[in-house]
């Protein structure tokens, strides 16, 4: 009697042509369609311009693994574990499938543990794994998937989209410890690689003490590059920042600004936290040994200025008119006022177009007539000093329109300049103005 091998019976279905789903779905057989889903892989494989048989196998093997009884068999999911896999290293599918490592994934580890189950009824070790050497490559291959879909996926989308590829790759890894232990994966990347990825990729997801986790079990074993390390200190704590877990944040970043004393990004981070939190007296020394670092970089003075012009509003308390302001807060608020408008200064200096800048040394002056105004509200007319108040109240308005204006021009499109301008404006009951800086805020869609 002739046998009639896998092949044979390929070459067989190609010339009758009946490799695709309209055959199979008349048969609504799920194993049948699980033999016709193998088929037309192997079509794929001997000759891979049939991209297209990759389609048909995918439907098919997806029908199989959903119905019994081949839902009931390891196969079945080896299959399409395969199937997927090779959908996922297709360019020509890619755009059309890009969850296809993820759902091969899901196949592999369906087929593992169905087999785990079945050695753990009958007491037996997971290293006796039936087609283990079957497992051991397809896991080995849809890790490798798993790796370039979650690059792919925080290009297009942002690390949490990458989260569910290199979480994957990590449970594969698990595997290692069980039933490869005695010949583990091994995949393209480098070893820790995926677990740096999956711990960073968990931490913009929102999952902070899962990503913690596995980034500070890298760090304690050394897993990490110390070239990347800051980075990855940078990003832990910017995840609590943003999940408003402030305390966090300091904890993280004293503990890498203290290995990296230098790195700027470490201490831009720590400088927006204790801006955020309003922590402004800390600041200082922070923002002057990064302006050591940097000293042409007008960002920087403009925070320094910024830093200086929140000391001054509050000592001088400028929003409140009917506060008491002791002697020593007065002096302090005025030497917080000059070193404000200084170190804008020096920002606009090495860029004259610095927005930030522009607006906030005109701001300064705007808080600088109402110190003034609030003087006056104190005081008479016949007093020493009351018209020298007046007149340098009338000078900081004239300096924070000059400023504004500039800011104005430099971004004409920037709602703080127009708003700024309009609040002036209708202080100085100039209501033509007022309007003119109405209407262009309306325009840009403001109020």
């Amino acid at each position: 009697m002739q046998v009639i091998n896998r092949k044979t019976i390929l070459a067989l279905f190609l010339s009758l042509g009946i490799i695709g789903s309209g055959w199979i779905s008349a048969q609504q057989n799920p194993k049948a369609m699980r033999t016709n889903a193998v088929m037309s892989m192997d079509a794929y494989k001997t000759d891979r311009a049939l991209y297209k048989e990759l389609k048909k196998a995918q439907e098919n093997i997806d029908y199989a693994a959903s119905n019994t009884p081949s839902n009931t068999e390891p196969k079945t999911f080896r299959y399409q574990g395969e199937i997927y896999t090779l959908i996922a290293f297709e360019e020509r599918l890619k755009k059309d499938y890009p969850n296809a490592a993820l759902a091969s994934y899901e196949a592999w580890i369906k087929g593992v543990e169905m087999e785990e189950s079945k050695l753990a009824a009958k007491s037996k070790p997971l290293t006796k794994l039936p087609a283990k050497s079957e497992y051991k490559e397809g896991l080995q291959n849809v890790g490798n998937a798993l790796y370039n879909g979650g690059i792919d996926a925080i290009n297009a989308g942002g690390y949490e989209k990458g989260y569910p590829f290199f979480s994957a790759i990590v449970n594969i890894q698990k595997k290692n410890a069980t039933v490869f232990s005695d010949k583990p994966l091994i995949f393209q990347f480098k070893n820790g690689d995926a677990e740096r990825m999956a711990g960073l990729c968990a931490l913009k997801a929102g999952k902070l003490s899962e990503g913690e986790s596995m980034l500070n079990a890298q760090i304690a074993k050394n897993e990490i590059p110390a070239d990347q390390l800051p980075a990855v200190y940078n990003m832990i704590a910017e995840a609590y920042i943003s999940n408003k877990q402030s305390e966090k944040a300091r904890n993280v970043l004293a503990e890498a600004r203290k290995k990296f004393p230098a790195d700027k990004d470490l201490l831009y981070t720590e400088i927006n936290l204790a801006l955020a939190e309003g922590r402004l007296s800390e600041l200082e020394v922070q923002l002057k040994q990064a302006i050591e670092t940097e000293p042409t970089n007008a960002e920087l003075w403009y925070i320094l200025a910024n830093m200086y012009d929140g000391l001054f509003r509050e000592r001088l308390k400028v929003s409140d008119q009917a506060a008491n302001i002791s002697a020593d807060s007065e002096k302090s608020g005025l030497d917080y006022f000059k070193k404000a408008e200084d170190n804008y200064q020096k920002a606009l200096k090495l860029n004259a177009k610095h927005y930030n800048s522009l607006y906030g040394v005109g701001v300064l002056h705007v808080n600088y007539y109402n110190y003034c105004g609030k003087k006056l509200a104190f005081m008479s007319p016949k007093d020493a000093g009351y018209s020298a108040t007046q007149k340098t109240q009338e000078e900081s308005v004239v300096k924070a329109i000059e400023y504004l204006l500039n800011a104005e021009k430099t971004e004409p499109n920037n709602l703080l300049a127009l708003e700024a301008l309009k609040k002036i404006y209708g202080l100085r009951s100039d209501s033509a103005k007022f309007n003119e800086y109405k209407e262009k805020i309306t325009k840009l869609g403001g109020k």
